[in-house]
């Protein structure tokens, strides 16, 4: 068994708001089987012209969940 987590990012809600949700789907999750999280969260952490402090905030949430 897999669970499987889709999401997309509006361009214009806030990050914060957007990692919050998501952390709470990845809590309520079981623990006993593989999840991916999958989606389009709308930013480009690759294009250095992207909003610097938003790519920052989405690296750091997905290192913290390893």
């Amino acid at each position: 068994m897999i669970h499987i987590i889709r999401v997309y990012k509006s361009h214009f809600s806030f990050i914060s708001m957007f990692l919050n949700t998501l952390e709470v789907l990845i809590q309520k999750s079981p623990n006993d089987c593989p999840l991916i999280v999958l989606g389009d969260f709308n930013i480009d952490i690759l294009n250095v012209n992207n909003h610097k402090k938003n790519k920052q905030q989405l690296i750091d949430f997905m290192n913290k969940l390893n």
